[in-house]
């Protein structure tokens, strides 16, 4: 109980009559962490009744339900083509090969770049998720939301399946994952939800993050699950904690690009929130 830790090292300190700042250091980080996990702890308003196959809009974008179990909905023309060519031109002189940090996975195949709050193309993404989400004031959206991170695929690559979020580490409440060029049927590189609104729930045996990642590689994508094929420009939202635990439905893969070096690469855009919106 991470709350209780610091009160308790604050109290120690206090004890030990320790610097007055130092003290009010470790009071300030458990209620910060306090706070965190009550955010955690809420579901957002605006999806609460929410139907798989519902449309509605938000700030002037049509968004469509794909599941209620993660909370996941598509965002039609968040971005426009120009947008999005942007972002891949900032992003090339700056990938480098993907790594896992934070969430929980398995394999990643891809090229990785990050654009911080000073980047312009960085700023337009933020602007739009905080429009798109009602974040006001934007000075609020500094504070949840980390740095954008732009991703390629070349032929052959992608992620297997895993979660965003990490309860200790580093607690991610919702993915905006932003579709930055078009692939066409047939071409792989589909974002895939295994356990999207399922009827059976997962299996029994798959009570923690890894247990339900390996259940989810023993199926074939075509079988079960929720598909989502890049359309430039679009988005998707998903919320990877329900109430204040880790929702395991909210366990996704990057299907791999195929192999003929004639596939376009794929490019996406993420952007991970701390906070229910």
């Amino acid at each position: 109980d991470y709350p209780k830790a610091h009160h308790a090292l604050a109290k120690a300190l206090q004890s030990l009559r320790a610097p007055t700042a130092s003290v009010e250091a470790a009071f300030r980080a458990a209620d910060a962490y306090a706070d965190q996990v009550d955010a955690m702890e809420r579901e957002p308003e605006w999806t609460k009744g929410l139907v798989a196959g519902q449309r509605l809009e938000r700030a002037g974008y049509r968004l469509t339900a794909l599941s209620t179990r993660p909370v996941l909905v598509s965002v039609q023309s968040l971005f426009t083509a120009e947008e999005c060519a942007q972002l891949m031109a900032a992003a090339t002189d700056r990938l480098q090969e993907s790594s896992v940090v934070g969430g929980q996975g398995s394999a990643r195949r891809s090229s990785t770049a990050w654009l911080g709050t000073g980047h312009g193309a960085g700023l337009v993404v933020r602007d739009r998720v905080a429009r798109l989400l009602g974040v006001t004031p934007w000075a609020r959206m500094s504070r949840i939301a980390e740095d954008i991170q732009v991703v390629r695929y070349t032929p052959g690559q992608g992620y297997g399946a895993h979660h965003d979020s990490s309860a200790k580490f580093q607690p991610r409440v919702a993915t905006v994952l932003i579709y930055l060029n078009d692939l066409d049927a047939g071409s792989g590189g589909e974002t895939w939800f295994p356990w999207a609104d399922s009827t059976a729930g997962l299996p029994a045996s798959a009570s923690t993050v890894q247990q339900a990642i390996a259940a989810a590689n023993q199926i074939d994508p075509e079988l079960q699950g929720v598909t989502v094929r890049p359309r430039q420009g679009d988005g998707i939202l998903f919320y990877n904690h329900h109430g204040s635990a880790l929702d395991l439905q909210a366990i996704h893969a990057a299907l791999p690009l195929n192999s003929d070096q004639a596939t376009p690469h794929k490019w996406v855009a993420n952007l991970w929130l701390k906070d229910f919106l």
